[in-house]
């Protein structure tokens, strides 16, 4: 089974400004653009293998988020099972992975987006070639964002070290289960999503709010 994590970034002429080097005592100058294309980049990593999948499209609906999904079961290898762990965005129905045998998503609890490790990959992004610049159009949009995903893949140590979780270790409970020949689906997405169960109570308990019971798994 493989544990994918999913996620959209929105990079556009309305650009984000970080800190920048200086000599002491000055005021250096970031460019702020005042136009509004933006390129959406959907991104998906599985940090037990390091590959990787995205699309990036001029907006977000639920088709691209199929077409990137496909992509993803194309990328998973024959006999394996693909997890696919997203927020709650309006594009991610609960039907959005229907029809697609080797593929299964589960939603994180409401506004927790400290348990999706992508969301450091758009950090990186931006810090390393995204941020302080400005771009022509939708197509330097584009060249941009390819070439700063590209450039991230690339490593796979960065990959795996990045992304990886210790809480994400779920292999153990289920290596008996996987050691049968063609073990239940059904029996293997229910233990998932028990776990991911009790790490909602453990991050309630522990951030202090009321638990969000509703994990969704797509239907088979």
């Amino acid at each position: 089974m493989d544990y994918w994590f999913q996620d959209e970034a929105r990079i556009g002429q309305q650009n984000t400004t970080t800190r920048l080097w200086a000599h002491k005592g000055t005021r250096p100058r970031a460019v702020k653009q005042q136009q509004f294309d933006y390129a959406y980049l959907f991104g998906a990593i599985c940090p037990s293998t390091g590959r990787t999948e995205a699309i990036i499209a001029p907006w977000v609906n639920r088709d691209i988020m199929r077409q990137h999904l496909e992509l993803i079961s194309a990328a998973t290898e024959s006999g394996c099972h693909a997890v696919v762990i997203m927020d709650g965005a309006g594009w991610h129905t609960d039907d959005i992975a229907k029809d697609i045998p080797n593929l299964s998503i589960i939603k994180l609890p409401p506004y927790s987006p400290e348990l999706n490790p992508i969301e450091q990959v758009w950090s990186w992004l931006r810090q390393h070639h995204l941020a302080n610049r400005s771009f022509d159009s939708y197509d330097d949009l584009l060249e941009a964002c390819t070439t700063a995903w590209n450039d991230f893949v690339n490593d796979l140590k960065r990959v795996t070290q990045m992304c990886h979780r210790d809480w994400l270790d779920v292999t153990r409970p289920l290596r008996t289960l996987q050691a049968i020949k063609n073990p239940p689906k059904q029996l293997l997405i229910c233990l998932t999503g028990l776990y991911w169960f009790l790490l909602n109570l453990y991050m309630a308990e522990r951030e202090g709010f009321e638990p969000s019971l509703g994990l969704t798994l797509n239907t088979l």
